[in-house]
């Protein structure tokens, strides 16, 4: 799948390209800049984080996690997050977006746990195939809950096999490998999109940043050096 969006993205970025007037072209071969990188003291709190997630247990990770982003903020290149224009408002944004995503479903969940059996969802195939189709075009992370309530609804009124976290092991396999695998299938309602969104904020030069997937490129300051084409890019 990454394979497939970086041919996508690099067809994309040859054909957009070519379509530029002369005058941004000609900004491109006299404006290079060689790729920095600022900040990397930010990777050892990365690292952190990424541990705390991983090995660390509850309350500890999420204390680490609070004391790695403290260090990033007091650590961290100031003129860097400036540079960046830095806010708080989409990591808000997609918090309460996700909130009310998880309010509204426990009654979906009360629903399932009543009638979950009744659904026929019931074969490795089935949850992998439905599971995947709906995390396409959903978040992952409340279709995985969703289908995973409806397999430990089932797997109570069954006998035999082995089980985890109260769900028949088969089936537990087949809802996270569609979730997970067919969750990139389209980014429409994925976490990570309304996090680009919010923090796109509508500034042509990040949405330019977005399409050139590569970075290699510095946007340019003005939108008018990039000819006819910038408004069909980004409507």
């Amino acid at each position: 799948m990454v394979v497939v969006l970086l041919v996508v993205y690099g067809v994309w970025d040859i054909i957009m390209h070519a379509r530029e007037s002369l005058q941004a072209l000609q900004f491109d071969r006299t404006h290079i800049e060689p790729l920095r990188l600022q900040g990397s003291i930010n990777f050892l709190f990365l690292g952190l984080v990424i541990t705390a997630v991983a090995l660390v247990p509850s309350p500890w990770r999420m204390l680490l996690m609070l004391a790695a982003t403290g260090g990033s903020l007091l650590l961290g290149e100031t003129a860097a997050r400036h540079a960046n224009q830095f806010t708080y408002a989409p990591i808000i944004e997609v918090a309460v977006l996700f909130l009310g995503i998880f309010l509204t479903m426990i009654p979906a969940l009360e629903f399932l746990d009543q009638h979950g059996a009744s659904l026929e969802v019931n074969t490795p195939a089935r949850f992998f195939w439905i599971t995947g189709a709906l995390s396409s075009f959903l978040d992952n992370a409340p279709t995985y809950m969703t289908f995973f309530e409806a397999a430990r609804v089932q797997t109570s009124l069954t006998l035999g096999g082995t089980t985890v976290a109260g769900v028949q092991d088969i089936w537990l396999k087949a809802i996270s490998l569609g979730a997970v695998c067919m969750g990139a299938n389209s980014y429409i309602g994925n976490g990570p999109n309304f996090m680009v969104k919010a923090v796109r904020g509508g500034r042509w030069d990040q949405d330019a940043v977005i399409l050139r997937v590569y970075g290699l490129q510095r946007p340019y300051p003005d939108s008018s050096l990039c000819g006819d084409h910038s408004a069909d890019v980004l409507s």
